[in-house]
């Protein structure tokens, strides 16, 4: 099978691998370590205390005679961390033959059972339990992406990467945990992602490159993704493309391999391209219409449903249940005679392009300025929410004061009110 160093290839990651400092020794290999709550007495060329470490959570503590650089080590406290690993030639007696330089801190979980005592007294080849971690749920926040013209959420812990030419639209934790967004010119994502591999559309498809390719219908968008893990570090990374306007967007996530879709999946369902250019293109696709003579006559219904100052009350939350809209959230849509929907979204103004048939309606994928609002609490997620239910509108009722979107299952997935 055909290896693709997808760690080396990435345009913004390149030298992350092989231009850091910690990294530049060609026998340095990185592994993930979890040194325990205290350290034991040891013999070495001498009587001295030792780390208690081991690879993997589930085997036996061993002993490390030497120093781990770069650890700010803490009694009482389970450590995970990544190291680069070198070997050491002629080690001194007593010594470790290999030295272990921090990366990165993955987690520092206090011991609050006693653990730590019972280990402070273990010998080598005795277990001792870690400490028990409870996961904690993900939350994230809205962020803008300006010079790429993209919004989506990131992780609300995850600070941006400033300073990293390599990283200039990135968010994330560490040097081994970020999501990474990019583009290039194109309107072919499996060519794009080929070129990015080292391979070809053919080989890309059929398998014999290692890794995983794939497709896949997330949010308003179809993804061409490919994802590979390097388990000696315990990360995975994936590599997410969709065709807009003639660009190629590019979502690149680095985390631990069990957080991969916790964090994937909400980045790629919330993700929008919010370009001050779609404006024009909907301008520009009026204009065509009108002229073809297909503009108005395309978008002529019902009067009910024209030139209303409709306020959203309720919106899908995506599994099939309406919440009702944030109070103080002011969400509004007025269709025009021109075949053009536009309103508030909460915090953005938007503007689609709409067709009414009797009782069907398609709205296409809105665009929007690029603010971000505090207030009302979650009113970013909301308007994402709002605009992501709107291109699956297919059909409508009008009842009174009253209209309801509905998507393609004739599912209510939107409901406003007449003032």
């Amino acid at each position: 099978m055909k290896k693709v160093l997808l760690w080396l290839v990435i345009p913004f990651v390149i030298l992350l691998f092989v231009g850091c400092d910690q990294l530049n020794q060609e026998e340095a290999e990185l592994k993930t370590i979890f040194v325990g709550p205290d350290r034991v007495d040891c013999e070495g060329e001498g009587p001295q205390t030792c780390y208690l470490v081991k690879e993997n959570a589930t085997d036996s503590w061993g002993l490390y005679y030497s120093e781990i650089e770069g650890l700010d080590y803490e009694a009482g406290y389970t450590y995970e961390v990544i190291v680069a690993e070198n070997q050491v030639e002629n080690p001194p007696a007593g010594g470790s033959s290999i030295t272990w330089t921090v990366q990165e801190v993955i987690s520092k979980m206090p011991v609050t059972d006693g653990v730590g005592e019972t280990a402070s007294a273990a010998p080598t080849d005795t277990e001792v339990e870690p400490a028990e971690e409870t996961p904690v749920p993900i939350s994230f926040e809205p962020i803008v992406v300006e010079d790429l013209g993209i919004t989506t959420v990131v992780p609300a812990d995850w600070p941006r990467i400033e300073g990293d030419p390599l990283l200039r639209d990135a968010w994330g934790p560490g040097q081994y945990r970020f999501v990474a967004f990019h583009s290039v010119p194109g309107d072919d994502v499996q060519s794009a992602m080929a070129q990015l591999l080292g391979t070809t559309p053919e080989e890309l498809v059929d398998g014999s490159i290692e890794g995983e390719f794939w497709e896949e219908q997330i949010g308003n968008y179809t993804w061409a993704m490919y994802s590979i893990d390097n388990p000696k570090v315990g990360l995975v990374q994936t590599v997410s493309m969709t065709e807009h306007g003639g660009t190629v967007f590019v979502v690149s996530l680095f985390v631990e391999t069990e957080q991969k879709e916790t964090i994937l999946q909400p980045v790629l369902q919330n993700f929008a391209i919010s370009t001050e250019t779609q404006i024009a293109e909907i301008d520009a696709v009026e204009e065509q219409e009108t002229e073809s003579g297909t503009g108005e006559a395309g978008v002529v219904g019902s009067t009910g449903l024209m030139n209303t100052n409709w306020a959203l009350t309720m919106v899908s939350d995506g599994t099939g249940q309406l919440v009702e809209v944030l109070p103080g959230a002011e969400i509004t849509a007025v269709f025009g005679t021109d075949g053009r929907v536009s309103g508030s979204a909460g915090c953005n103004d938007y503007a689609s392009l709409f067709r009414d048939d009797g009782d069907d309606l398609s709205i296409s994928l809105p665009a929007l300025t690029r603010k971000i609002c505090d207030e009302p609490d979650g009113i970013m997620l909301l308007e994402t929410s709002y605009l992501g239910n709107l291109p699956s509108v297919s059909a409508y009722q009008l009842q009174d004061n009253m209209l309801q979107l509905l998507n393609d299952g004739g599912e209510v997935i939107l409901v406003y009110l007449a003032p």
